[in-house]
Formats: C-alpha cells, structure tokens, sequence
C-alpha cells in the first residue's frame, strides 16, 4: 500500500528497522495523540499467599479511542493492544519484533505488524440469540448502545460457538411449543442463559 504519510499514535518514539539488514528505514516522533482502548475490569477469585491476600482482576477492551478514520495515503503505527481491536483496518499497524542491542535495551522494531483479519461474520445461530438477548434486555430497561460493549458479546458468541447454537435450537423449539400451547415456554429461563453467555456470566 502506498502512503504520504506514517503517524506514530503511541506516546513514544518508534524507530523502524530493516528486517533485511540492521538499518534504520524512519524513526516516528510521537504525533501527541495516543490511540488507546476503553477498559473495565471485574474482580475475580484473588490469591492467598500464606496471610496474605492478593486481589485479581480481569481485564476488559472494547472501544478503541484516538484514532482517526481510515484516510486515503495515511497509515497510523498504534500499540499492540490497540492493533487487536483493528481487526480489517489495513492502514492500523504496530511496532514489529523488537530490536535490542548488546544490553538488552529496545532501540527499535523490525518492520511493523498488520493488524488482525476482519472478524468473521456471525452465523444465523449466534444472530438469533443475539437478537433475542438483546431484545429481552431492552424490554427489561437494558440498553447495549456501547461499542466495548457489543465487541465483548461478540467475543462472547465467537468463543463459545457450540453453546450458542445449542441455545439458538432450544428457542426455536420453544417458540414452536409457546405458538402450540398459547405462551412461549421455557423462552425466559432460555434467555437467562443466553444473556449469561453473552455478557460472560455463565
């Protein structure tokens, strides 16, 4: 891809290396923008060590902020957390393998890293729960308007396919028998268990 213009949205300086041989092809000044991810963190099950208690939580990314929209001649060099939330932008990229000299220390990366392929699209199965969570939620005054949030429920449906289908199956057949016998039963607890699912409860 051709380019005017290479922006370095991290806080530091990226000097870009040859992979070919140990020389330096451009050195990235800090444009004064970072490009950063929303993140929430939830307690889990900490460690006991001796008296001790050592607290853990979980991390979360979602939203990516600071960085700008796809601009024709422009690519944008961010932080690795950040090029994973880029999946299909081929004009997002991160630092490549590090280059470090005989003390250890970085002094630069070897070419730069692609950000991830576009996530694959979601199967009718995890579409029909999807939409049935979602909608169960809204009736219950819930709404999923947030960007970190949608990302979340999908990593949800993609790491665990088999459950999701299985769920979608049972609504149907629930469908079905609620249509046969005048309310849709066994639909509520179904949907429990999707939303469980989906929001990384179960």
């Amino acid at each position: 891809m051709k380019i005017q213009k290479l922006v370095n949205l991290t806080p530091h300086v990226v000097d870009i290396q040859s992979p070919d041989e140990p020389a330096l092809i451009v050195s990235l000044a800090p444009s004064g923008t970072v490009a950063r991810c929303a993140e929430e963190r939830e307690s889990v099950q900490g460690l006991a060590l001796g008296l001790h208690h050592i607290p853990a939580t979980r991390a979360t990314y979602g939203a990516v902020t600071g960085l700008p929209a796809p601009t024709p001649g422009v690519a944008y060099v961010v932080s690795a957390l950040v090029l994973a939330q880029c999946a299909g932008r081929d004009d997002v990229f991160a630092p490549g393998p590090a280059v470090r000299n005989a003390a250890g220390q970085v002094v630069g990366c070897l070419g730069l890293s692609a950000a991830p392929a576009a996530a694959a699209a979601m199967t009718l199965g995890e579409f029909r729960v999807y939409i049935d969570v979602v909608g169960c939620l809204a009736l219950g005054g819930h709404e999923w308007v947030d960007p970190a949030e949608t990302a979340r429920v999908y990593a949800r449906i993609q790491a665990a396919p088999g459950a999701v289908e299985r769920i979608a199956d049972a609504l149907d057949t629930a469908w079905l028998s609620g249509a046969q016998n005048g309310g849709p039963s066994g639909r509520p607890a179904l949907l429990q268990e999707a939303a469980a699912l989906l929001t990384g409860n179960a």
